[in-house]
């Protein structure tokens, strides 16, 4: 009785595995082709791409709003067949060399060249004239200007000249200090305006839309694929409808099933038991230990 179990168990098994088998045989060729070249694509003389172009397309006025209408205009202008694969938004930002908050230097032109005019201008308030010596020193006198000749005196008694006071209070407002000249004010950071990738994918070529917020055109580019690419980008499932991507999941559950029917065949039609466990661990322990160690 378990021996006529046995024998029914493994005429299905092997009839299920050569059904399974020829259902995944197309796809199978298919993959392993594109996934031997994915594999070795650093050494293998083969050319993915054979052309590429480039243009600008004027927009409507006014333009598109955002990045989803922008790939909607996009396929219905140029046309395409299929939609946006990838619609890819990069926020407004400084630019690389503009001003940062509070910082000096190479990274802050802006500000580093209004910091160094005022640094000059304040230290020429400070020089000093050497043939001036002490006296340039003195207080209630402005620096780097020789103070004024002393007034003759006058008798206590009299009173004073109308000319002389005057004179008097021009020395007093001549040798008031100056007052520091207001420090500059931060310049405005530079900022990039918004940026927009827009991606149409597919097996046989593929099309990209740069835009940049507030121009007038979108820059397109265009590659065509080779024979290597197009396989590579079918493997990719790049561009592909569901329907494709169902497909090659039944491809991915054929594996499983002829990994697990081929074990278990093994096990029921050899005697041999032991080596074919041994070959199992073997295959196992290497992949598990290649992968693990790159980790």
């Amino acid at each position: 009785m378990i021996s006529t179990a046995r024998a029914n168990a493994t005429v299905w098994l092997r009839k299920a595995h050569g059904w399974i088998g020829l259902w995944g045989a197309a796809l199978g060729l298919l993959f392993g082709f594109s996934g031997f070249w994915l594999n070795h694509r650093a050494v293998l003389p083969l050319e993915p791409e054979v052309a590429r172009g480039g243009a600008q397309v004027a927009l409507p006025d006014p333009g598109p709003v955002d990045a989803a209408t922008m790939a909607a205009w996009l396929q219905l202008t140029l046309p395409m067949n299929r939609r946006a694969t990838s619609i890819r938004v990069e926020p407004a930002r400084p630019v690389p060399w503009a001003a940062k908050p509070g910082g000096r230097g190479a990274d802050n032109p802006v500000a580093f060249a209004a910091g160094v005019g005022l640094e000059r201008s304040r230290s020429r308030e400070r020089e000093v004239d050497p043939g001036l010596g002490p006296a340039a020193s003195a207080p209630g006198t402005v620096p780097g200007i020789a103070p004024a000749a002393p007034a003759a005196s006058a008798p206590a008694a009299s009173a004073p000249v109308d000319g002389a006071a005057s004179a008097s209070t021009a020395t007093g407002a001549a040798s008031a200090p100056a007052p520091a000249p207001a420090p500059a004010p931060a310049p405005a950071p530079l900022m990039q305006p918004e940026h927009w990738i827009i991606t149409f994918a597919g097996p046989q070529s593929t099309l990209q839309a740069d835009y940049w917020v507030g121009n007038h055109s979108v820059g397109l580019r265009r590659t065509e694929n080779g024979v290597v690419a197009t396989l590579t980008s079918l493997h990719k499932g790049i561009g592909m409808p569901v329907g494709w991507i169902l497909l090659v999941d039944t491809l991915a559950g054929s594996l499983i099933l002829l990994s697990l029917s081929g074990v278990t065949l093994w096990m029921l039609t050899r005697r041999r038991r032991a080596l074919g466990v041994l070959v199992l661990g073997t295959a196992i322990a290497a992949t598990a230990g290649l992968a693990l160690s790159h980790l």
